[in-house]
């Protein structure tokens, strides 16, 4: 959170120190509407990210992706449409300006949120044992997200864990946990292991 606070100000103190030295107006920079679809724009692309079932780690990049896609073409769009109704050529670079606003908008918030450092790789041998624990667990029929909780509870977490690894309730862990069970004839999470 420190991290993000301080890239805010960091971008914030550049914007108006530009804005500044070149005499702009930086009330034109800020449209509190094209904000609000940047952020509709950002929620509704996270859609099929949470369908696919993400970890919290993974969000703050996927804001970020998603505000340069949207950023991108809510600028294409503004050019598209607003360059189009613009009669004469006296506001044809102030409109083109203004159009670029969600690029900016976009490139902030991905410099904010969305550059996360990598995990390391796995090393090789770690890979292809869990590949081959992956294939096992679809071998014994367990559907592909049994096989990310157990994978999960071979790695130790709780159930609560869980949950919050993958945004799902933690009925709907525990449920899954028996039918893991079930399908693999244990009874303790050790066994899993």
């Amino acid at each position: 959170m420190k991290k993000i606070s301080s890239n805010v100000f960091a971008i914030a103190i550049f914007i108006l120190l530009l804005c500044y030295s070149m005499d702009f107006e930086i009330g034109a920079l800020i449209s509190i509407k094209l904000m609000g679809l940047m952020a509709f724009g950002i929620g509704i692309l996270f859609i099929p990210h949470l369908l696919e079932g993400i970890k919290k780690e993974e969000i703050p990049e996927l804001i970020g992706m998603n505000a340069r896609t949207v950023g991108y073409i809510g600028t294409l769009i503004i050019l598209f449409f607003g360059l189009q109704s613009i009669k004469g050529t006296e506001n044809l670079l102030s409109e083109a300006a203004l159009a670029c606003r969600p690029v900016l908008y976009g490139f902030i918030i991905y410099e904010v949120c969305g550059k996360r450092k990598k995990k390391a790789a796995e090393p090789p041998e770690q890979e292809e044992m869990q590949e081959t624990l992956k294939d096992r667990l679809k071998g014994a029929g367990l559907t592909s997200r049994e096989v990310q909780i157990a994978l999960l509870i071979n790695a130790g977490l709780t159930n609560k864990e869980i949950a919050e690894e993958l945004f799902i309730a933690e009925t709907t862990v525990k449920k899954h946990v028996s039918n893991i069970f079930d399908k693999l004839g244990v009874e303790k999470r050790s066994q899993v292991k």
